[in-house]
C-alpha cells in the first residue's frame, strides 16, 4: 500500500500517524479536514502463540480485546479468522478442518468457511468470517490485527 499525501499530512501504512492541527479560520489558512480522512484504522501486531503450540492440522480459540479469534495451521500454513459461526454463533474452535477445502467446519450448523477467504462454502451460512493477515516471525505465531 503507498502513502497517501493529503497536503500537509502523509499517510503511511504501518507507521504512527502524526501531524500538525490548525485551527480552521475557513479562509483557506488552515486544511479542513472534515471528511478528507476516512476513519482512522489501527493496525496491531500480537502474537498469538508459538510455532510448535499449534501443531499441522489443529486450531485453537484465542481472544483480543474482546474479538474472538480461531487461529489454525493447515499443512504448515497458518490461518486467522473470526471463531464465531455466522449461523448460530457457535464456536468454530469446537469445530473440525477440512484439510482439503482449507475450511473449518462449524460444530452447530455443519457449515463450512473457508480459512483463506473467510467465505462460506457450505450449509447454511449466508456471511463472511473477518480473515486477519497472519505470519511467523522466528518461532511466534503474528497476527494483524485492524481495529
Amino acid at each position: 500500500m503507498e502513502p497517501m499525501d493529503l497536503g500537509d499530512i502523509v499517510l503511511c501504512p504501518r507507521e504512527p500517524v502524526a501531524f500538525v492541527a490548525r485551527p480552521w479560520n475557513g479562509r483557506g489558512g488552515g486544511k479542513d479536514l472534515r471528511g478528507a480522512l476516512p476513519s482512522a484504522r489501527r493496525m496491531v501486531d500480537v502474537t498469538l502463540c508459538t510455532v510448535p503450540e499449534l501443531p499441522d492440522g489443529s486450531m485453537r480459540h484465542y481472544e483480543h480485546i474482546g474479538y474472538d479469534l480461531l487461529l489454525a495451521n493447515v499443512g504448515g500454513t497458518f490461518y486467522c479468522v473470526d471463531a464465531a459461526c455466522t449461523v448460530g454463533w457457535d464456536d468454530l474452535a469446537q469445530g473440525s478442518i477440512d484439510r482439503d477445502k482449507k475450511a473449518v467446519v462449524c460444530p452447530g450448523c455443519g457449515g463450512l468457511f473457508s480459512l483463506e477467504t473467510g467465505q462460506p462454502l457450505a450449509g447454511p451460512g449466508k456471511f463472511p468470517l473477518n480473515v486477519y493477515e497472519v505470519h511467523v516471525v522466528g518461532d511466534e505465531v503474528v497476527v494483524t490485527f485492524v481495529y
